[in-house]
């Protein structure tokens, strides 16, 4: 079966884990991404800028290409270190203490970055914006991987 002619096929979704920042002035969706780097080849880079939105509370993405991985007027591999990230809003320090006290109250989220496709029958990957559509609401959506075990009631028990 043939593809239709600008078909593109998704072999990729990439999505990053999200909290909300920890100053109440501020309280921006903050990305927990390490690097953004989607291809680094001799002569072909493609990264990921991270810019904020500019009318709601969140971060948007988008591919950026340049012929030199130096090439990019901002780094690609300098975002989340040791597990502490950085409200690119208001500059607040998202400690690991922090992501992790947010994870066990259930308030981690997850934002989708970008889609990697690739055009049936032809090489190399492509890299179209993760649009509006296909992400409405992904900034403040509870993390699908998370699971929540039933409370069973043995923890307010002591053992006897």
């Amino acid at each position: 079966m043939r593809s239709p002619p600008g078909f593109l096929q998704p072999v990729a979704y990439l999505w990053t884990r999200t909290v909300t920042c920890p100053n109440p002035a501020c309280r921006a969706t903050v990305p927990l991404v390490r690097q953004t780097w989607l291809k680094k080849k001799k002569g072909d880079n493609v990264a990921l800028e991270m810019t904020p939105h500019p009318t709601e509370n969140r971060m948007m993405f988008t591919v950026r290409r340049a012929a030199d991985p130096n090439g990019f007027d901002f780094d690609p591999a300098g975002f989340s270190q040791r597990g502490n990230s950085v409200c690119y809003r208001c500059g607040t320090t998202v400690t690991s203490d922090y992501v992790k006290t947010e994870g066990k109250a259930g308030r981690m989220y997850a934002q989708m970055m970008a889609t990697v496709c690739v055009r049936p029958g032809a090489r190399g990957k492509i890299y179209p914006l993760a649009g509006r559509a296909r992400t409405a609401g992904a900034g403040r959506r509870r993390d699908p991987r998370a699971h929540r075990s039933p409370d069973r009631g043995d923890r307010h028990h002591p053992a006897g």
